[in-house]
């Protein structure tokens, strides 16, 4: 799969477009084919490490977590629930429409 990672904080041209693993969900998470992204001021202040303080959550001196993007919609491939634990996601089985915001 696809991604565009930052591994330094600087101008959108850090932004290199790079091959990456496809994630498997954890417990009480969900896998989402993405079909529809944003880019918000979330995702450039986290870009280019400015203002400072965001650099408290991702990384003081380089991005801990690479990759942008917070706001997605797409179709739910595969999800994995806790037993014991009540659903945090109405996603009953895969191929259901998801949106996070």
């Amino acid at each position: 799969m696809k991604a565009f990672v930052n591994t330094v904080y600087g101008p959108p041209d850090v932004l290199k477009l790079t091959d990456v693993t496809r994630p498997q969900p954890q417990a009480n998470e969900v896998l989402v084919k993405i079909h529809a992204a944003s880019v918000n001021p979330w995702d450039w202040h986290n870009m280019r490490g400015e203002p400072f303080p965001v650099r408290f959550s991702n990384g003081i001196l380089k991005p801990t977590y690479g990759t942008l993007g917070a706001d997605i919609a797409g179709i739910v491939e595969a999800h994995r629930q806790t037993p014991g634990r009540g659903p945090r996601c109405e996603c009953r089985r895969p191929s259901h429409r998801a949106c996070q915001r």
